[in-house]
C-alpha cells in the first residue's frame, strides 16, 4: 500500500527540486536559458482559454499561450511548465504522485499546486521571504517590498508568503474578465456565470495542512471585500468569506490589497504569531 507523504513533505520535495534547478540556471533565467540547460524547446502557441502554458513531454516542449500579455504572468508560466518537466524527470517523485493520486482530477489538482510552488521558489527563494516575515510579520504590505526589490511577480510573492506563513492561511490573486472566458458554464460558481467583467481567482494558494482548497477561476461576488476594495490602493482589513467555489460560509480575518492591477487577498484561518515569537521551522 502506498505510504502517503504529508502535505508538508510533498511541498518540501518540490521546493528542493526547484532549489537544485536554481543551482543550474542563471539568475532570472530566460526561455533560451531553459532551452539550453534542459534541452527543451520553448514556443508560443494557441491554447485553451484556461491554460497559460503546456508541457509536452513527448516533444520536450513548453508552449506559452500567446494571448498572455503580462510579462510577469508569462515568466511565472514559463517556470511553472519547467517544474512540470522537473517533476516528470524525477522518477521517485513522479511515481509517487502517479500512484498516490490515481484519479485524474486529483493528480491534476496536486500537480498544478506543486508546479506553482516550484515556480515561486525559482523566482523568489523562500529564505528571503522567511527572513522578511520573521522581521516584519505576515502581511500583504510585504508584497511591494518583495516585488520591487527583487523584480519578481506579485503571484510568486504571494505564493511564497502563504507557503512560508507561520500560521494557517489562504491567498488569492484576482483579476477582472468576462465570465464566458474564465470558467466552465456548468461549474458550481461562487456567483452566477451570467455576470460579465467579474472578478475571479487567477491564482490560489493555501498553507500546508489546511482542511479545504480553493479553485482557480472561482468568481468573486460584488459585495466581497476583494471586489469592494478593488479600486483602493491601501490595504483593507476586515472579516469576510474565504472564496470557496461552493460558496461555503466561512468568515475569517482577512487583508485585501490592490497591486499592479490585481486584487490580492490573504485569509487567516489562524492568527499569525507575534513577530517576537521564534519560528518553529
Amino acid at each position: 500500500m502506498q505510504t502517503l507523504w504529508s502535505d508538508s513533505q510533498l511541498r518540501e520535495k518540490v521546493v528542493i527540486l526547484a532549489q537544485r534547478a536554481r543551482q543550474i540556471l542563471p539568475d532570472s533565467p530566460s526561455a533560451s536559458d531553459i532551452e539550453r540547460c534542459y534541452q527543451l524547446v520553448v514556443r508560443e502557441g494557441i491554447l485553451p482559454h484556461d491554460k497559460d502554458g503546456a508541457y509536452i513531454e513527448q516533444e520536450s516542449k513548453i508552449i506559452i499561450n500567446k494571448l498572455i500579455t503580462s510579462e510577469e504572468r508569462r515568466r511565472f508560466t514559463l517556470y511553472h511548465e519547467l517544474v512540470h518537466h522537473l517533476v516528470r524527470m524525477d522518477d521517485d517523485l513522479y511515481s509517487y504522485l502517479h500512484d498516490a493520486y490515481s484519479k485524474t482530477s486529483d493528480f491534476d489538482r496536486v500537480i498544478e499546486l506543486v508546479c506553482n510552488l516550484g515556480s515561486a521558489e525559482l523566482i523568489l527563494p523562500r529564505e528571503i521571504v522567511r527572513n522578511l516575515v520573521d522581521q516584519k510579520g505576515l502581511s500583504l504590505s510585504l508584497l511591494p517590498e518583495l516585488c520591487e526589490s527583487r523584480l519578481v511577480s506579485g503571484p510568486a510573492a504571494l505564493i511564497q508568503l502563504v507557503q512560508n506563513a507561520p500560521n494557517q492561511c489562504y491567498g488569492v490573486v484576482c483579476e477582472r474578465g468576462n465570465s464566458k472566458d474564465i470558467g466552465d458554464a456548468n461549474q458550481e460558481a461562487f456567483v452566477p456565470n451570467s455576470i460579465s467583467n467579474v472578478l475571479y481567482i487567477l491564482y490560489a494558494i493555501w498553507s500546508p495542512s489546511v482542511q479545504y482548497q480553493l479553485a482557480r477561476y472561482t468568481q468573486i461576488p460584488s459585495n466581497h471585500m476583494l471586489s469592494t476594495s478593488v479600486d483602493s490602493q491601501k490595504i483593507t482589513k476586515g472579516l469576510d468569506r474565504i472564496p470557496f467555489r461552493s460558496g461555503k460560509e466561512w468568515q475569517v480575518p482577512c487583508e485585501v490589497f490592490v497591486f499592479r492591477n490585481k486584487a490580492y487577498g490573504l485569509f487567516h484561518v489562524t492568527q499569525p504569531p507575534n513577530i517576537q515569537q521564534p519560528r518553529l521551522f
